[in-house]
């Protein structure tokens, strides 16, 4: 057991009943969930939903689904939590129709920025899939929630901040090829 971190134990324990270890991740997590969410919900949706509903929500699914959650890292499990974060969004703006009211106002410009934006995070989201689960998770650290090379050398207990710069590049390669 040694070799797991912090997040993993607790949510070890979470499994095992532990409400006080969900208190413990729901700490250490929901700031730093909220810091990387301000910002992605779509300016057209805002009026509908809010990030701080979005975050408490994404938590609180993520915490009911917690046995789907395999993070034996930090950066796995905020990698899971950001592919619940979106997938929030995506089901509140399909089933919300005073949204889908709103997009049919906007003037053609708009309507052509906020579909090159929806393309282009679809378009990322899919060529991210595409990565490996190491891959993933280091490019989403790295480019999403800002983590520097070295934090993320030891999240993923990888050889040094220089190697995790090489790594991420060659990630990111992959996202670029994929989406272009």
């Amino acid at each position: 057991m040694a070799d797991y971190s912090t997040t993993a134990i607790l949510l070890s324990k979470y499994k095992q009943g532990d409400q006080a270890s969900c208190d413990q991740l729901f700490t250490m997590f929901q700031p730093a969930l909220y810091r990387w969410a301000h910002g992605r919900i779509p300016a057209q949706a805002k009026g509908f939903m809010n990030t701080e509903d979005v975050v408490q929500d994404t938590l609180m699914l993520a915490f009911n689904q917690v046995d789907q959650i395999k993070a034996k890292r930090p950066g796995a499990f905020f990698t899971y939590l950001r592919t619940v974060f979106i997938n929030q969004i995506k089901q509140e703006l399909r089933k919300n129709k005073p949204f889908q009211l709103s997009i049919t106002q906007l003037n053609e410009e708009q309507k052509l920025s906020y579909e090159n934006d929806m393309v282009t995070l679809i378009g990322y989201d899919k060529a991210l899939e595409k990565l490996t689960s190491d891959e993933n998770e280091a490019v989403v650290l790295r480019m999403e929630f800002g983590f520097s090379h070295q934090e993320i050398a030891d999240l993923m207990h990888r050889p040094s901040a220089n190697a995790t710069r090489m790594f991420i590049t060659r990630a990111l390669v992959k996202v670029a090829e994929e989406m272009a």
